[in-house]
């Protein structure tokens, strides 16, 4: 009797091992899926933010050119009348400038920076500056501020990019 019940405790204690081993290893099993499905997740988005701040240099381009482009027509109408009027945009740089100001408005919302997102509106809102200026000088101030700030967001992107280029990929 003696050896039965010791054969019975036994098996109850290498029954018991075997699924406290068996609980051990579904758990931290899960753990390392949960934690690869973060890393997976953390470097999907590096990447998406590191597409959006490349996509968004060139529609930061794009914007101020357009708003540029602008201001030479304004300029160009300014020499022929000799007053600074507005005169309506052709309708081919009217819509490049309508195209490069949306573009622009969609990518920076995807940024997830506050301080680049700010600077990058900060640079749209000197280009509206250009577009609407009702006066030659304020023109040139307009023009003025969108260069510097335009040149402040991309340098702002480029310090963001290289940063998330320098972060390496989760492993």
């Amino acid at each position: 009797m003696e050896s039965a019940v010791w054969g019975l405790l036994g098996t109850l204690v290498g029954a018991s091992a075997s699924i406290v081993a068996s609980l051990i290893t579904s758990r931290s099993s899960v753990r390392l899926q949960a934690n690869a499905a973060s890393r997976e997740l953390l470097d999907k988005h590096r990447a998406m933010q590191m597409q959006t701040l490349l996509e968004l240099q060139e529609a930061v381009n794009k914007e101020m050119r357009a708003a540029a482009k602008a201001n030479i027509a304004d300029e160009m109408e300014f020499r022929r009348s000799g007053e600074w009027t507005r005169p309506l945009l052709g309708e081919a740089l009217n819509q490049e400038n309508f195209e490069a100001g949306r573009r622009t408005a969609f990518l920076v919302e995807r940024v997830a920076d506050d301080a680049l997102r700010a600077q990058v509106n900060a640079t749209r809102e000197s280009c509206t500056a250009v577009l609407l200026a009702r006066s030659r000088s304020a023109a040139d101030v307009a023009l003025k501020q969108m260069t510097e700030r335009g040149m402040k967001a991309q340098q702002d992107l480029g310090v963001v990019l290289r940063r998330l280029y320098a972060s390496p990929p989760s492993e």
